[in-house]
């Protein structure tokens, strides 16, 4: 994008993704991706829950995990990644349902996440970790120690 464009936003919208059993009064989005199937997940740090929205923006199915959830991203057309502390849940959609499935290990904790090609990339607070979808550590490709918490 040219830096002097400038974007306009059309409209808003804000839906509610809180659920009765939340033991939070708020819900603190900290991920979102969305499917080809018009489907939205979305990450609840402070619930710990990963919400499965139908193209309505309803919820249609929920899921806890272990630790407050960070952030997601897409792996196939039906199945995502979240990082949890320091796991990643690959998560996957059957019937309209989220399904909890294998969990991937790693050894520094699991802040941000994409995947590319066949690839997870991992962020930590300070470095960025390349991993292939079987779990092992491929390599660490960059690492910034200068402050507290470099993203």
């Amino acid at each position: 994008m040219n830096p002097d464009q400038v974007l306009t936003m059309r409209s808003k919208s804000e839906y509610n993704v809180k659920i009765p059993s939340d033991k939070a009064s708020t819900c603190s989005i900290t991920g979102i991706c969305s499917l080809p199937s018009g489907h939205v997940i979305v990450v609840d740090n402070t619930n710990k829950k990963v919400i499965l929205l139908d193209k309505s923006c309803n919820v249609s199915s929920h899921c806890d995990v272990s630790d407050p959830p960070l952030d997601i991203c897409p792996i196939t057309s039906s199945e995502v990644a979240v990082t949890v502390m320091c796991d990643v849940q690959f998560i996957s959609i059957s019937n309209g349902q989220l399904v909890i499935g294998r969990k991937m290990e790693l050894s520094h904790y699991a802040v941000g996440i994409a995947h590319h090609q066949g690839a997870l990339y991992i962020t930590d607070y300070t470095a960025l970790y390349h991993y292939p979808l079987t779990g092992t550590l491929a390599k660490k490709i960059y690492e910034d120690t200068g402050g507290d918490w470099t993203g």
